[in-house]
C-alpha cells in the first residue's frame, strides 16, 4: 500500500515513516495540509510535473531540512512551509509566478534564491531569524511592507533595479540590518531601520 494518499493526481495525505522522501511521478499538486505536522520528515524532493504546492502543505514539519523544487512549478500557496524550523535554504524556480506567504517562521533559513518569474514579494519571510543576506532579482517590481519583518540576523540587502519604490517597512524589526543597496532612481519611503544606510548602486 502506498504511503501517499493520492486522488486525481493530487496528494491529499501521507502515512509513511518520514525521513527523506520523493514525491511520486505523475503528481501535479501537493494538496492543502498534505504533510502538515509530519515532524518525522527530513527531506523532500518534488519532481517535474508538480505545478502547485497548496496551503499548509508542509506546515510545522519542524525537522524538514532540505526541499528540492522543480522547474515547472507555478504556485506556492500561503503557509506552505511555515514554521519549518530546520529548513536551511530554498531555491525558488524561475517558473514560479505566484508566491504566497509561504516561509514565515523558518528560523534556520539562511539562503533564499528567488526565481526570475517572481515580480511581487508580498511577504512570507517573517521571523526568518537566521537569514543574513538577501538579494532581490531585477525581475521583482514590488516588495510589500513587512515582507521580511523580524529577520533579526539580516545584515545586507541588495534590491534589484525593477523596484521603483521601496517601503523600508519591508524590513521592520530587522535589528542587525546595516546596508540596503538600491538603484539610483529607487524612491525610498517608510522608516529607516536604526543603524542602517542606503547605498545607491549604478549596476
Amino acid at each position: 500500500m502506498s504511503e501517499f494518499i493520492i486522488e486525481n493526481s493530487v496528494i491529499k495525505g501521507y502515512t509513511g515513516k518520514g525521513g527523506n522522501i520523493a514525491i511520486p511521478s505523475g503528481v501535479v499538486e501537493i494538496g492543502q495540509g498534505a504533510f502538515s505536522y509530519k515532524r518525522e520528515l527530513t527531506g523532500v524532493i518534488v519532481p517535474r510535473g508538480v505545478r502547485a504546492i497548496g496551503q499548509l502543505a508542509f506546515l510545522e514539519c519542524r525537522n524538514l531540512k532540505t526541499v528540492s523544487l522543480p522547474e515547472g512549478l507555478i504556485r506556492i500557496e500561503n503557509c506552505a512551509f511555515e514554521w519549518c524550523t530546520s529548513l536551511e535554504s530554498i531555491v525558488i524556480p524561475d517558473s514560479v509566478k505566484e508566491l504566497g506567504f509561504g516561509f514565515n517562521g523558518c528560523t534556520s533559513l539562511k539562503s533564499i534564491r528567488f526565481g526570475r518569474g517572481i515580480t511581487v514579494v508580498r511577504g512570507g519571510f517573517l521571523n526568518c531569524t537566521s537569514l543574513e543576506r538577501l538579494e532581490i532579482p531585477d525581475t521583482v517590481t514590488e516588495i510589500a511592507p513587512f515582507a521580511f519583518d523580524g529577520c533579526t540576523s539580516l545584515k545586507t540587502v541588495k534590491v534589484g533595479r525593477g523596484v521603483a519604490a521601496l517601503d523600508l517597512d519591508a524590513f521592520a524589526h530587522c535589528t542587525s540590518l546595516k546596508e540596503i543597496a538600491v538603484s539610483p532612481s529607487c524612491k525610498i519611503v517608510g522608516n529607516m531601520p536604526a543603524g542602517c544606510k542606503i547605498v545607491r548602486v549604478a549596476k
